[in-house]
């Protein structure tokens, strides 16, 4: 937990600085756990908020192509706590 709390309040303190930078709307935040329990809602998200459209249209943002994909694959268990 100590570790997590450290690298939690490094997170923060990088995240501060890139949004006095350039504004925090410029930014989507989201997590791996968001993206394995809705692929499809998080790569929506995304998508909207990169083109301003939620349309999944081009074949790379297929739904038949989203659920494909694994975050967690390529990690190792101690990447991944």
């Amino acid at each position: 937990d100590t570790i997590e709390g450290v690298a939690a309040g490094v997170y923060h303190a990088q995240l501060e600085y890139w949004f006095k930078r350039f504004g925090p709307k410029r930014f989507l935040l989201t997590s791996t756990d968001a993206y394995e329990e809705d692929t499809q809602r998080v790569v929506k998200d995304v998508s909207h908020f990169l083109t301003g459209s939620a349309e999944l249209a081009s074949p790379a943002r297929h739904p038949s192509n989203i659920d494909s994909i694994k975050v967690f694959g390529g990690m190792s268990s101690d990447a991944r706590t």
